[in-house]
């Protein structure tokens, strides 16, 4: 299907569609969320003035972000231009999460950083490994998120304060009871971050498109599923609003990346 396209531009193209998600989360969510109680605030005007600006230079960013990936396959110096969005995507991603740590005593809340990381992971690699940018990207995304796991199994509750608030955002709720839930056992834990850490190596590393395909097959459908069934995608608690704007699609986009690494040879 994608037989006359190379592997960046293909690439480029599926990344700039995340940086536009990216954007307008920020643009629509974001007005409702966080422009609309600055607006109100109660705070000194030149204050409230600078916050709504920055606000804006945000979307700014992020909307040139989207624009500079879709060009730079396409145009002279383009890996640069990838580097470049990186850069701004990847530090973004520092401040929200060290932001989100000082100021509310822990990074998952301010969810930021999961929507730009990816990004800027994506665009590193398209930046520096071109010829296997998404197989690349989807090994370090796997990669990082298999540590998150090992972490977690031996008591680790970053991003969150506790473990009660990691559970709290990164597992569904009973629907009916409102019920806390509780993190997996330190094997159960684990047993997901050696699946998830050889996915990572077997999709880098394997020239067969077999591991590819089961990638993005098993992250298809758990995108597609945490977004279409209302029991799952509407529990109650944090999970259901992280859920639907972050952890399903960041699925979608690996699933994407790793269909990538077969339809481009």
């Amino acid at each position: 299907m994608f037989s006359s396209l190379s592997s960046l531009v293909v690439t480029a193209a599926a990344l700039a569609v995340w940086a536009a998600y990216v954007t307008g989360v920020h643009v629509f969510a974001g007005a409702r969320r966080v422009l609309a109680p600055m607006v109100r605030a109660e705070m000194p005007a030149f204050a409230r003035g600078t916050a709504v600006v920055v606000w804006h230079v945000v979307s700014w960013v992020l909307a040139s972000i989207a624009v500079a990936t879709a060009a730079a396959a396409f145009v002279p110096g383009g890996r640069a231009l990838l580097a470049f969005a990186a850069v701004l995507a990847g530090g973004s991603t520092v401040i929200f999460v060290r932001g989100a740590k000082t100021s509310l005593g822990g990074a998952i809340r301010l969810p930021q950083w999961m929507l730009l990381g990816p990004l800027a992971v994506g665009l590193a690699a398209a930046a520096f490994v071109p010829d296997h940018a998404a197989g690349v990207a989807v090994g370090l995304l796997l990669a990082l998120v298999s540590a998150a796991h090992v972490a977690w199994a031996f008591g680790a509750s970053w991003p969150a304060r506790d473990a009660a608030e990691l559970a709290a955002h990164v597992l569904p709720a009973d629907a009916k009871r409102a019920r806390t839930p509780t993190l997996p056992s330190r094997a159960a834990t684990l047993a997901v971050a050696v699946v998830l850490a050889f996915m990572a190596v077997s999709i880098v590393v394997v020239r067969s498109p077999w591991p590819a395909v089961t990638i993005g097959g098993l992250f298809a459908a758990r995108g597609l599923f945490g977004l279409i069934y209302p029991a799952w995608a509407r529990t109650r608690g944090p999970f259901g609003v992280y859920n639907r704007i972050m952890y399903s699609p960041a699925c979608l986009l690996v699933a994407t990346l790793a269909f990538i690494v077969v339809a481009v040879p």
